[in-house]
């Protein structure tokens, strides 16, 4: 089987934009699934690394058969999912093959004109393309009722030579010399287990473009459920003590109506102090309505704060890695690396050549004396040894001769990847920048980005003051309703006053405080939901085992 290791630029978004910490990680899986161009599965095939070994005897668990060692010699046994080998210490990576359910389905679609066709009927033809990718996630538990949060992410390249007006619902599009990358992002499933509106689109990219020339293009997707496993979730438990506040508030409102009846059944004993009742009274609605409008805002910005934070660090650090690789390469540090590794290899096999050589040259000798029939059994031994060195100096210098090949071509593909890289990393400066308002490049810097989570920070923390707010509130009308009592002289007057006092107050309840009261168990309930999506996305443990610290999903879809 052939020994995939050509990195690609989607596996190495994907890389950046996961969460992952290296130092931890022990075992990781990427899994290579080939589709057809409606997104039928053709194959699966899954690579396993596994490091930080001890040398000795070692276990591991997989369900993947026809396994194969890709950059060792040791030998692998598989037997009842168990794999055992003897470890020399160094990382190990296997494949193999697996049949299992994929998390992530496909279907796709595509319209020339906005009738639906079968691609392989318009090569060649013009018109207004529009391709839907319906993405499904069957990743689902059962216990919590919700799905595992996979991200995805996909590219596809567009010829800008017969492509144009390229736009995709959920994404960017970036021209990069002579081709448009088009990247699409999708959660499928989010929407469905948070029931947000703005989620609704997440669970499908669609590119539209219009073309001179159609063709078939292979289409590259990268799946992470991981992305939110390093959420602090101790932030979300301010969540629930804001609800808690909001109880106590809507409590104490509950006993101020029911005070304010009371008051209304006296009030006939009341003689003076209406003008400055009606005037508490107003104060204290205006009062109610600015709360209530203010914190109606902070609830509906409050429950993306986190992702903001986690979004902006990734592609912060996403943005920084991707210009030290594209330095590397440009500045030469990568070809020199390459030409110097050619030069060894080179030197390497030249060497194992005249060994070869010599050995030929002493079998020649020994073969002579065979044939004469006068070898001893000494001699016999010795010719068996040499022709066995051969066969291995054979070996090894087709080894070589290949690993030069290879490094010869990633040599000549190192301008083409910088020049994808670049764009990429174009794409993901735009998203910074349209989060910090900015449209200079200058300003992506650790400064800004630490200046805009302290924003969120802040905003965060203005949550928190809605308790002493709620305690003031309270206290300003309980001086109201005192003040009420302290004019209590029985005039009939004041009568309806009173009457007006326990109907604003009651309005007060219903349109402001019973509102705000199911504002804060909505975000309760959002934030318990945020709580098992993040659960959900730590205990998802492997594809092709029960024991994977992190996978990686890459699907093609081919022509």
């Amino acid at each position: 089987m052939k020994k995939i290791n050509k990195i690609s630029l989607i596996v190495i978004s994907i890389l950046l934009l996961s969460p992952i910490n290296i130092f931890a990680l022990t075992k990781s899986e990427t899994v290579h699934v080939s589709l057809d161009y409606t997104g039928k599965v053709t194959n699966t095939i899954v690579n396993t690394k596994l490091t930080k070994l001890n040398s000795g005897d070692v276990t591991d668990y997989t369900y993947l058969t026809n396994i194969e060692n890709l950059n060792g010699d040791e030998k692998l046994s598989l037997e009842n999912e168990k794999l055992t080998f003897k470890s020399n210490g160094k990382d190990l990576v296997y494949q193999g093959k697996i049949n299992n359910e994929l998390p992530i389905k496909i279907k796709t679609k595509y319209y020339l004109d906005g009738k639906e066709v079968n691609p392989k009927d318009i090569i060649n033809k013009k018109g207004t393309i529009r391709i839907e990718y319906a993405l499904e996630n069957t990743s689902y538990d059962y216990s919590s009722g919700m799905h595992t949060p996979f991200v995805v992410s996909n590219i596809l390249l567009l010829d800008t030579n017969n492509t144009s007006n390229v736009s995709v619902n959920t994404g960017k599009v970036v021209s990069a010399g002579s081709n448009n990358i088009v990247v699409g992002l999708a959660s499928p499933g989010l929407y469905e287990d948070l029931g947000l509106s703005e989620l609704s689109d997440m669970d499908k990219i669609i590119i539209s473009y219009d073309t001179t020339k159609f063709s078939l293009n292979d289409c590259y997707f990268a799946m992470t459920p991981k992305l939110l496993e390093d959420i602090d979730v101790s932030r979300l438990n301010r969540v629930d003590e804001l609800n808690s506040s909001l109880n106590t508030l809507q409590n104490g409102m509950n006993k101020l109506e029911s005070g304010s009846k009371e008051l209304s059944t006296g009030a006939s004993k009341i003689d003076n102090g209406m003008e400055s009742l009606s005037t508490g009274i107003e104060q204290a609605l205006k009062g109610s309505e600015t709360i209530t409008e203010g914190l109606n805002q902070v609830v509906l910005g409050s429950s993306k704060l986190e992702s903001l934070t986690t979004l902006i660090d990734s592609l912060y650090s996403t943005y920084n890695d991707n210009n030290k690789l594209i330095e590397t390469i440009s500045s030469g540090q990568a070809k020199a690396q390459y030409e110097q590794g050619i030069n060894d290899a080179t030197l390497k096999k030249t060497e194992l050549e005249n060994t070869l050589s010599q050995v030929n040259a002493g079998i020649s000798q020994l073969e002579q004396g065979e044939a004469l029939g006068v070898l001893t059994e000494e001699q016999k031994a010795q010719l068996a040894t040499l022709r066995g060195q051969r066969t291995q100096l054979e070996a090894g210098i087709e080894q070589y001769a290949q690993g030069i090949s290879k490094a010869e071509s990633e040599l000549a593909q190192l301008p083409l990847n910088a020049a994808k890289l670049e764009g990429a990393n174009e794409a993901i400066a735009k998203i910074i920048m349209g989060l910090l308002g900015t449209t200079n490049p200058s300003d992506i810097n650790e400064t800004n980005i630490n200046n805009f989570k302290s924003q969120l920070t802040a905003l965060v923390g203005g949550i928190s003051s809605l308790k002493d707010g709620s305690k003031e509130l309270t206290t300003g009308l309980d001086r109201l309703n005192n003040g009420s009592k302290e004019l209590a002289n029985g005039t009939s007057s004041l009568k309806e006053g009173s009457k007006e006092l326990a109907n604003g107050i009651i309005k007060i309840n219903n349109e402001g405080i019973k509102k705000l009261s199911d504002y804060g168990s909505k975000l309760t309930n959002y934030s318990h939901k945020v709580k098992t999506l993040i659960k959900l996305s730590k205990d998802y443990n492997g594809f092709a085992s029960d024991n994977s610290d992190n996978t990686i999903f890459i699907y093609k879809l081919s022509k």
